[in-house]
Parts: C-alpha cells; structure tokens; sequence
C-alpha cells in the first residue's frame, strides 16, 4: 500500500500545450536567459521543413541560434561530443530540440557537457550530475517518447555497443513545447511505434511497486485518452486527435517518472541492443508482459478497463482480462504485430537477451517478481505470439 511509504513526485517542467504554441519560443528563451541558442534537430525533420519552420520563429525574433542537424536514431557519444564542440565554438549558453526521443536524448546530453564537462559516458548513471545542464526547451515532434518531461536520456556508447542510461533530478527540461501541428508529417509506421512507446509508459506505471493514487490517476487518464485518439491520430488528419495524442503522452511519462516502470522496459534495452527501435520493442512486448503481471494487477487493470469503455458491473477477474484484450484489439486496429519473430531478436541471441533483461534496473519496480525462467518464459510467449 501507497499510505506506509514515503515517495516523492517531481513535475519541474513548464508545460506549454497547443496549436502555434511553438511561436512561444524566444518568450521562454528570454525567460531562460537564452541569448544564442543550439538547435539540436535531425535530417528527417529539416527535410520536411520543420526545421526551418522553427528557424523563421527565431530569425522573426531576431534570436541568434546555430544548427545542429546530424542527430542519428539513437545517438552515439560521438554525435554527443560533436554537438558540445559546436556548442563551445559557437558560445551558445542554451538548447532548443527538435525532434523525437533521438534528438531529445542528444539535447540533453548537450545541455548536460555543457556545464559538467568530460564525456558523456563519465555521467552514466543515476544522480551523478552535480551542475545542472544549460537551459533547454523541449519540442517533440513524435506522440511517444514523453522525454520532453524526463529527467532521463539514453546515449549508444559506440565503444561498449551498449546503450548508457543518465539521469538525475537535475536534467528535467525546463520548459516542453506541446505544438500539435508538428506531427502533421510524422510517417504512419513511426507515429504507431511511438504511440505504443507511450501507451507502454501509462500502463508499466500502473504496475510498479512504486505507484500511488496521484500516479495512477495521471496514467489512467493518459490511457483512456490515447485509446480513444491513437487510431485516428495515426490514420487521419484528425488534428483534435493528433492534439490529445500529444498531451497524453506527455502524461504517460509523468507518470512513469515518478512510478517508474517494469519489465517492458526491461527487456527494451537488450532489445535496443540488438538495434530494435524502441518503440517496436516495447509494443512487441507489452501484451506478454500484461499476461505475466495480470494476477499481482488485477485492482488496476480492472479500473484501466472501466477508463476504455468495459462496463463496471463486471467482477475484477473478468476487467482486468478486458484490459489486456483491449490492448490486443488495439493492435490489430493498427496492424501491430502480434509476436516477435528472428528478424527483431534471432534466436541465436535469446540468452543474450535474458542475461541483459535480468540486470536491467527496471526489474526491481515490476509489481510481481521476475527469476529467469519468468523471463524465458516471457520470451517463448511472445515468438508464439497472441
């Protein structure tokens, strides 16, 4: 129970939700002290004119800023260091990003070089940062990775072929521009993969042995809400659609940042590993790792079900079933795939995967306990597929 324990909530990030919202830009880099911005964006989003879009805003303001456009999917340290050293040369003493958790991630690390110094990997870890990083403001242009509103970051660090996870407390962006008019050319396939990102974080947060009422109440209203907009956001132009994707997502990680999150997530990194998106990973395995927690869940997936339309006069046994089969009804409503197959994770690398799963930090949050024959398990669950 919530009541024996003590547990902290951090929403520092000033939230900004809106269509056009993104001309609130050289406002809040005035209220920062921004005088010459970092534009840390990739090529996707300046070929689609995003990039340039954000960049009339800051000439109109009369806003010095430089670009840096050579953001990879999942940066490496190397892109990390690239953009501090323009960063330096140029003497800009702020960050705005552009993009979708790639660019985000490598934001952040930017903003974080930019007061502690050395390379990104000698702050691997949680709560090493003793500086907090240069002013940033957040822009996603993706309804999926919330990283707009978390202290967390991942950089690939090339040399390990490891993914290195960074947080602490310090590195919330300051301020998360929510413009839903930036996900107007986000491809299909990407705009799914994201949503089940985001919906992954709603739902994890409701089974951590970390979640009270004030988490759950944020998750289950982010659930309900992308339940109702994820498939026209994904397949229309449906822009009040689009717009409540955005803001649902945003919640779905203020929930899981404070409840933290589980085995999904888990398994997503020896996933990322194996150069599976992240989205991909933690769709492909969200619906098996419901099944393995249902039993230790049941109070709360039995309300997640009431939040999507199941009638409340069921018994608990009967919604919490509901839930997990909503979510797979979800996925055939976006053609998700219903299991993992050798092309994500080849099953010469199956042990790999379960030794790296096993000594994942999330494995601590998960509400019901996982040994290594749960995860193997987990895992011949999802080849079979549902």
């Amino acid at each position: 129970m919530f009541h024996d324990r003590i547990i902290p909530f951090s929403m520092p990030t000033r939230i900004i939700h809106g269509f056009g919202s993104i001309e609130r830009i050289p406002d809040e880099c005035r209220r920062l002290g921004i005088v010459k911005a970092l534009l840390v964006t990739d090529q996707g989003l300046v070929k689609a004119g995003l990039a340039q879009s954000l960049r009339g805003i800051l000439d109109g303001a009369k806003l010095p800023y430089v670009v840096f456009d050579r953001v990879e999917e999942d940066p490496c340290m190397n892109t990390v260091h690239e953009g501090e050293q323009l960063r330096q040369a140029e003497g800009c003493n702020g960050i705005i990003v552009l993009g979708g958790g790639s660019p985000l991630c490598a934001g952040k690390a930017i903003a974080l070089l930019g007061t502690n110094g050395g390379k990104i990997s000698d702050h691997q870890g949680v709560g090493k940062i003793k500086t907090a990083p240069l002013p940033l403001i957040a822009i996603p242009t993706t309804a999926g990775s919330g990283s707009e509103v978390s202290p967390t970051f991942l950089i690939s660090n090339e040399e390990s072929g490891r993914k290195m996870a960074i947080s602490s407390e310090l590195c919330y962006p300051p301020v998360a521009i929510l413009d839903p008019n930036l996900l107007r050319s986000v491809p299909t396939k990407q705009a799914i993969w994201s949503g089940l990102d985001a919906l992954t974080h709603a739902v994890e947060s409701l089974w951590t042995n970390l979640g009270t009422p004030l988490t759950d109440s944020i998750a289950l209203r982010s659930i309900q809400m992308m339940f109702k907009s994820f498939v026209p956001a994904v397949f229309t132009d449906d822009m009040a659609a689009k717009s409540e994707q955005l803001l649902a997502s945003t919640m779905a990680n203020i929930a899981c940042g404070n409840a933290k999150l589980g085995l999904v997530h888990a398994f997503s990194f020896p996933f990322g590993n194996l150069h599976v998106p992240h989205g991909l990973a933690c769709g492909l395995m969200l619906p098996f790792v419901m099944e393995f927690n249902l039993p230790c869940c049941k109070p709360k997936l039995a309300q997640m079900a009431i939040a999507i339309g199941e009638r409340p006069d069921q018994d608990e046994n009967a919604l919490a079933n509901a839930a997990l089969e909503r979510v797979k009804q979800l996925y055939r409503e976006v053609n998700f795939p219903s299991k993992v197959t050798e092309k994500e994770i080849p099953r010469s690398k199956f042990e790999q995967v379960i030794k790296e799963t096993t000594s994942a930090s999330q494995m601590r949050f998960n509400i019901r306990q996982a040994g290594e024959r749960d995860l193997i398990n987990i895992m011949e669950r999802a080849y079979a597929g549902f």
